[in-house]
């Protein structure tokens, strides 16, 4: 640029520009805003949106809705001055009362030692990873944790930092500008060339020619050590800045205290302007940020927040002097002029820079017309609601209405076919063809086609003449149709494949496709001879709204299909295929949002026009771009059990911005968790779409949805990865999904090492019980084997205690005894006779069983010993006592275990004695044990053995060593004597008989 030119360039603004409407989009309290004086603004590595404001603290934008930060939640002041965001992601807030920094989950205050209740204007961080911080008492650099004064810039209030293409480092402050390059330090002031010294912003140019903006002296330029100046004189809007900046395509946008922006163009250094009348909230700018999607955001003093997003549509409504919002019918005339019908104001026609109006005050009627058209001699027709055509020729308006001829005055389309002939649609009277008579074609002939002559329908929506000069009408109850001829008609209806019978709009493509808007999606016909083949599109097909209302094709033969809901762009490949729908509502631009019924027009240039209800819209296709950036996406919060991770005891595990530490892992219980997340699109917020699974416990993602949060219960415990992905308008998805990872741990029960414990003890377990199973049953069989031992052994003693316990003596002698009465005393012999026969019994009786009950075994003795003594002539008495603790019926003991004791103590005792004997028997319980006790007065063991005869030794000696087996069998385990016989002697040594002891189980 050579800036010699400067001062001699003379800038003109338009008035046509003021009569544009560029795509601003505002925001203030209404949208969200906390509070309209908007100084500091930044756009994070998020994509979020933020704004310090003059006391409504500090707002953060996702591009739908706003959060506000106060010093509720630790901000330092309600008055923030600056923002900044460092390498690590950290935001820096400074106020009018101190600064901090937050790192997406608390702010940490930030204390300078010594200076406090200080006002932070700025930030910067060097390559070394300090910060500067600009304040009303100068420059104070961060290393590490402390903070160290910069003695060269104090003092003075510091207003901006800014870095260079050669890594200078410069300082904006109220006392000039600074420059710090190689640790020195250069002022630049008054005295050197500048004409302001309140420096509040730096930019540089591409050719390295540094900006400075001032409060005051507009925009001094620094060039080769030289100043040179913008200012009022050369077109800046205004001379007192507060901000500047360079955006992706060269222009410096320059803001001020009042008039808006001043945009230099660097190509042919030129300014262009935008302010309030363009749309622009606030002409009162205090700072600007431009986002990754081009769109710029400026902070304005009163009015918020305007976002600017470009040129792809222009509107214009009455605040740019349209008479009404309205709009009908559109037309351009060979001349290049736009005629517009806005409601019941008649017709406007717009140069680019001038409304023109023709209503009342023109000769012409203030009255709706939905219809304009220019014939073949450059005419102007309208096509009114119920005062038929009206043409404008020159300074004359002339009217044809059904009072001439036409069939109804409710015009809706008008074509000219190739011989001159004017073909009318009707509201209520079909098509009237208009053949002119005179050479001027001011007078015409008329013939009507309607129901009655036998016409589809009389209720007309549109018009087409094909490129093969057929005439196409679109019906409002019966489909569409052609004229085969000059009388006949071909009708289509819904019944031949139409999307619907309500057609509104007919256009034909250079293939010759026919496109029609109907009521319920879009046809596509193609006529071959007779035959028509019809392919439709409807919201089933992404189109927005299945409510067509208008239907035109661009120079790239897209079709653009206008709805209630505003216009969805039908791309189309080479074979007419559908191939992308992009629709364009409030978000995108089109502010007009619902379209009027045919109401569109391609001009020459390319543009399109639409009528809406809130206005007319411009498209320009040259400033049409998609968007290649997908939303920048990252999690909003971490739930567990419904609470914010980052307030649970796992808050250690979150990171700055709602990430997670490697490593996370929870217990088995903790398995109810939720993830929010999101994309922001500054570009169009409200079109994001999402797609999500859990790796570990999902194969697929999920269909594609606008839900921002996911919940997972129940999980299993196992390793997961949250992954999820966001997609634009243009369906432009995330590089790489936003991932997360985490565990969750096993209970101890389920863990490996707790299953092989389980498994070796288990084994350790299933061996010692087969073991002990084994050995169980080895000595079960052992002891089975034992107890048929001894059950062997205990019938074969039993079968010689039966024979051997009864002495054969004994039966001869008690038979002989009581034979020897018969004669002499039978009644007694009789009696001993039944005692004898009851002996014999119960000692049969008793053998069969293994026990008897104490009783028995005494009246057994009984019987035994009075039959002896009754043999032996009465010559011993006999006892038999029972202890009283015993109970005679309940005690059980082996039959015949006392029998042969006895029998010894009367036959070796009491019979060796001849007289005066006595047998005692005794049981009594002893220890547990059962005694049984014979004691006899006899002659003693020793006399008695040199008596006994060998006969009589051998068979008591076997009856002894039988009863002593038995009870040796009887006591097995347990200690003590089972059998003691003890001789019995007086002081003088002589005997005086034998105890016998027997010690038996108490059973």
């Amino acid at each position: 640029m050579k800036y010699k030119f400067i001062y001699i360039i003379v800038f003109f603004y338009c008035v046509s520009l003021n009569a544009q409407q560029f795509n601003f989009q505002n925001y203030s309290l209404a949208e969200g805003l906390a509070q309209s004086q908007v100084y500091a603004m930044l756009e994070d590595s998020r994509g979020y949106i933020w704004m310090g404001t003059q006391g409504g603290g500090l707002c953060q934008f996702d591009g739908r809705t706003f959060q506000t930060f106060t010093v509720r939640d630790s901000l330092p002041d309600n008055v923030v001055e600056s923002i900044f965001e460092d390498s690590k992601g950290i935001l820096w807030i400074g106020t009018q009362n101190g600064f901090c920094t937050y790192d997406g989950l608390k702010f940490r205050s930030q204390q300078i030692k010594g200076e406090e209740n200080i006002s932070v204007f700025c930030f910067y961080e060097d390559g070394l990873g300090r910060m500067w911080i600009g304040s009303d008492r100068g420059v104070f650099i961060k290393e590490k944790n402390n903070y160290i004064k910069e003695d060269r810039i104090s003092r003075i209030r510091i207003n901006a930092f800014f870095e260079d293409s050669k890594k200078n480092i410069w300082v904006g402050s109220n006392d000039g500008a600074f420059k710090i390059y190689k640790n020195k330090i250069k002022q630049y002031r008054i005295r050197d060339g500048m004409n302001s010294e309140v420096v509040v912003d730096f930019e540089e140019e591409d050719n390295g020619n540094i900006w400075m903006c001032t409060y005051g002296g507009g925009v001094n330029i620094l060039s080769n050590n030289r100043f040179y100046y913008l200012m009022e004189e050369q077109g800046l809007q205004v001379n007192l800045l507060f901000c500047t900046h360079k955006d992706k395509s060269g222009n410096i946008w320059i803001g001020g205290q009042r008039n808006g922006f001043s945009i230099w163009n660097p190509k042919d250094s030129t300014f262009s302007y935008l302010n309030e009348r363009d749309g622009m909230t606030n002409n009162h700018i205090r700072c600007m940020v431009e986002d990754q999607w081009g769109n710029i955001w400026i902070g304005t003093s009163g009015g918020g927040v305007s976002k600017y997003s470009g040129q792809l549509f222009v509107h214009y409504d009455k605040s740019n002097r349209l008479k009404e919002n309205y709009v009908y019918a559109i037309c351009e005339d060979r001349s290049g002029d736009m005629w517009i019908s806005a409601y019941n104001k008649g017709v406007s026609m717009f140069n680019d820079s001038t409304f023109s109006h023709y209503g009342i005050d023109s000769g012409f009627l203030d009255i709706k017309s939905k219809m304009i058209f220019e014939d073949s001699r450059g005419r102007m027709w309208l096509g009114t609601e119920g005062r038929g055509l009206a043409l404008m020729e020159e300074d004359t308006i002339r009217y044809y209405t059904n009072a001439k001829g036409l069939s109804d005055n409710w015009i809706r389309d008008m074509v000219e076919d190739t011989l001159g002939n004017f073909w009318i649609g009707v509201a209520g009277g079909g098509v009237t063809k208009m053949t002119p008579v005179n050479e001027a074609a001011t007078e015409f002939n008329y013939k009507i086609y309607v129901k009655n002559n036998g016409f589809p329908d009389d209720r007309i929506n549109a018009l087409l003449l094909d490129r093969e000069q057929r005439l196409w009408f679109a019906t409002r109850d019966n489909g569409m149709g052609y004229f085969k001829t000059d009388s006949t008609f071909t009708n289509i209806t819904k019944q031949d494949g139409m999307p619907d019978d309500f057609v509104r709009s007919i256009v034909q493509d250079s293939l010759g496709f026919i496109w029609v808007g109907t009521r319920n999606g879009i046809g596509r016909l193609f006529l071959n001879k007779d035959s028509i083949d019809i392919i439709k599109i409807s919201s089933k097909d992404r189109l927005t709204s299945g409510n067509i209302y208008s239907l035109i094709l661009d120079d790239d033969q897209n079709l653009w299909a206008g709805s209630e809901v505003g216009v969805d762009k039908i791309e189309l490949d080479a074979s007419r295929q559908v191939k992308s729908i992009k629709h364009y509502g409030k978000s995108e631009g089109f502010i007009g949002i619902e379209t009027c019924q045919n109401s569109v027009w391609k001009d020459r240039k390319g543009h399109l026009w639409f009528g809406t209800i809130n206005g007319l819209t411009k498209y320009n296709p040259e400033n049409r771009k998609s968007n290649p950036t997908p939303p920048v996406l990252h999690f909003t919060d971490i739930k567990l059990f419904y609470k914010s991770l980052s307030r649970s005891t796992y808050a250690d595990w979150v990171t700055p911005w709602n990430g997670l530490k490697k490593g996370l892992s929870f217990p088995y219980h903790q398995n109810h968790l939720g993830f929010e997340f999101l994309g922001v699109n500054h570009s169009n917020p409200e079109k994001v779409r999402y797609q999500w699974k859990l790796k570990g416990a999902e194969q697929d993602w999920s269909p594609i949805s606008q839900k921002t949060d996911v919940t997972y219960s129940n999980l299993s415990p196992g390793k997961y990865t949250f992954q999820v992905q966001a997609f634009n308008e243009d369906g432009i998805g995330s590089k790489e999904p936003l991932a997360l990872s985490f565990s969750i741990r096993s209970p101890f029960w389920a863990t490996w090492w707790f299953r092989l414990l389980v498994l070796g003890v288990g084994g350790i377990l299933i061996y010692s019980i087969f073991k002990s199973r084994v050995n169980a049953v080895r000595r079960k069989a052992a002891l089975e084997q034992e107890r048929l031992t001894f059950e062997k052994n205990l019938l074969e003693l039993e079968q010689k205690a039966l024979q051997l316990q009864m002495n054969p003596h004994f039966i001869f002698n008690a038979l002989n005894s009581i034979q020897a009465l018969t004669t002499k005393e039978p009644k007694k012999a009789r009696y001993q006779l039944a005692k004898f026969s009851k002996l014999m019994r119960s000692i049969l009786e008793n053998s069969r069983e293994p026990k008897i009950t104490l009783e028995q075994e005494r009246e057994t003795l009984e019987n035994y010993l009075a039959l002896e003594k009754f043999s032996r002539n009465n010559s011993f008495d006999y006892t038999i006592n029972i202890d009283e603790n015993l109970d005679s019926e309940e005690v059980l003991l082996p039959p015949m275990m006392i029998q042969p004791f006895v029998e010894n103590a009367i036959i070796h005792g009491v019979a060796q004695k001849m007289e005066d004997g006595i047998i005692e028997i005794s049981f009594i319980e002893k220890n547990n044990l059962l005694e049984c006790i014979v004691q006899d007065n006899g002659v003693g063991r020793a006399e008695a053995r040199e008596r006994k005869s060998q006969q009589e030794h051998t068979h008591k000696s076997m009856a002894l060593q039988v009863t002593q087996e038995r009870l040796e069998i009887l006591n097995e385990g347990q200690g003590g004597k089972r059998l003691e016989i003890i001789d019995m002697k007086n002081s003088d040594g002589d005997s005086e008989g034998t105890k016998v002891i027997l010690s038996l189980p108490l059973l």
